[in-house]
C-alpha cells in the first residue's frame, strides 16, 4: 500500500467516482426501501472512507511542507558561508588589482605574470 501524496490522490478520485456511482444506484432505487436503505449505508462508509484518504493526503502533504522547509534551513548556514568565501575573494581580488595598479603594470607581459600570480593567491 503506498502513501505517496499521488497515490492517495489516485485513491480519493477513485472514491469518488465510487461515491457517484452509488448515487446514481440510489436515484435508481427509489421506491425500493431495503436496496435504498442498503445503498444509503454504503454511501455514508464511502463518505467516510473519502474524508479519511483526503486527511491522509493533507497530513502528508504538510509533511513534505515541513521536510522542504527543513531542508532550506538547513542548506541556509552552508549558502551564507559560500557568500562569505565569495566576499572575501572579490576583496582579495580587488586588493591585487589595487597592487597590480600601484605598480603600473602597462605591458601585456607584465599583465599576464601578474595575472597569473593573482590567480595563484587566490588558490591558497
Amino acid at each position: 500500500m503506498s502513501t505517496t501524496p499521488e497515490a492517495i490522490e489516485r485513491k480519493v478520485v477513485a472514491k469518488e467516482t465510487e461515491v457517484e456511482r452509488v448515487k446514481k444506484q440510489l436515484e435508481d432505487a427509489i421506491g425500493d426501501r431495503d436496496r435504498e436503505l442498503l445503498l444509503r449505508q454504503e454511501l455514508a462508509a464511502l463518505r467516510q472512507q473519502l474524508a479519511a484518504l483526503q486527511q491522509q493526503l493533507a497530513a502528508l502533504q504538510q509533511e513534505k511542507v515541513l521536510l522542504m522547509q527543513q531542508q532550506a534551513a538547513a542548506a541556509a548556514p552552508a549558502a551564507a558561508a559560500a557568500g562569505d568565501q565569495v566576499e572575501e575573494l572579490k576583496a582579495r581580488v580587488t586588493a591585487l588589482e589595487t597592487q597590480l595598479g600601484e605598480q603600473g603594470t602597462d605591458q601585456p607581459h607584465d599583465r599576464m605574470q601578474l595575472s597569473d600570480q593573482l590567480a595563484s593567491k587566490l588558490r591558497v
